[in-house]
């Protein structure tokens, strides 16, 4: 009965108003989290909720695993994540990227910024998008801008060397931490609060991932990386998107370890890039004035 009404509501709103009725600064952003928690989708809310902070803009904060009824008439878009394969129709992009294991992507995407050239490539090669000149760059790039209180390092850790496995190597590193007490470093774990994460990293020296974000945060909270991928990661995510942010960081021929040891040794350059257009359309696109 509900879904009738809201139906014929709709109908109704559209012959006499049309899309007017909706505000041009009200938006939905779109994530996808299949599980409890994983604080990089978390960092969306953290970056809109900051852009907007002192505006009139509205963002409802839609998860796609977990549908609830939106307003499909206002204008949706996604930010960080390789969720390209989850949106609807005529969601806009800024920042997202391509997994390439999940090829099933709708074709009628409003490409604005992508997280780099790969995915790019791979939209134009695989599903024949038009796709002329376009911004690069993950919109956690936009973190030392947004949250520079985060770059104040918090009193080191005895432990100084910090593990961020992908969702799917957490099995790994339970089973190592509950053999081996004696480890020179501590785990915490992406289905962890981001509040819990960015904590963590700012006690932390070094920072061994298999997380795309915990390796993109930990280097915009000012940290060395290592870049490390086991079973898991290997076989949800393989090298698309790591080697993707790298490129789009000027860094390039940046290989995964197979080890902590040789992690440990591995050396990855600083990243090097400029955020100023990511946000000029971040901020446009969502109609405040900063």
């Amino acid at each position: 009965m509900f879904n009738k009404f809201l139906k014929l509501f709709r109908v109704i709103k559209k012959y006499f108003l049309g899309n007017s009725y909706y505000p041009r600064n009200e938006f939905n952003m779109l994530y996808f989290i299949p599980y409890s928690n994983n604080f990089g989708d978390e960092l969306n809310e953290y970056i809109i909720k900051k852009m907007i902070s002192n505006s009139d803009t509205v963002v409802h904060f839609i998860n796609l695993a977990a549908p609830k009824r939106f307003i499909k008439e206002l204008k949706s878009f996604s930010l960080i994540g390789s969720i390209m394969h989850h949106l609807p129709k005529n969601t806009d992009i800024i920042g997202s990227g391509v997994n390439p294991n999940y090829p099933n992507i709708n074709k009628n995407l409003n490409i604005l910024a992508l997280r780099g050239d790969l995915s790019k490539q791979y939209l134009i090669s695989k599903l024949d998008y038009k796709i002329d000149k376009i911004i690069f760059g993950d919109p956690a790039l936009l973190i030392p801008r947004l949250f520079p209180e985060w770059l104040d390092p918090l009193p080191l850790s005895e432990k100084e060397i910090g593990i961020i496995p992908h969702f799917n190597d957490i099995p790994h590193f339970e089973t190592i931490n509950n053999n081996d007490i004696n480890l020179n470093y501590e785990c915490c774990y992406p289905n962890q609060s981001a509040k819990v994460v960015i904590d963590f990293i700012r006690t932390k020296k070094i920072i061994i991932s298999s997380s795309l974000h915990g390796l993109i945060l930990s280097e915009m909270l000012g940290k060395e990386v290592k870049w490390v991928m086991f079973e898991g990661s290997l076989k949800s995510e393989s090298e698309f998107k790591y080697v993707e942010y790298f490129y789009s960081t000027n860094r390039f021929n940046i290989k995964y370890a197979k080890t902590i040891n040789e992690a440990i040794s591995s050396v990855i350059p600083k990243p090097v890039y400029d955020d100023s257009q990511l946000y000029d359309i971040l901020k446009n696109y969502l109609s405040i004035d900063k």
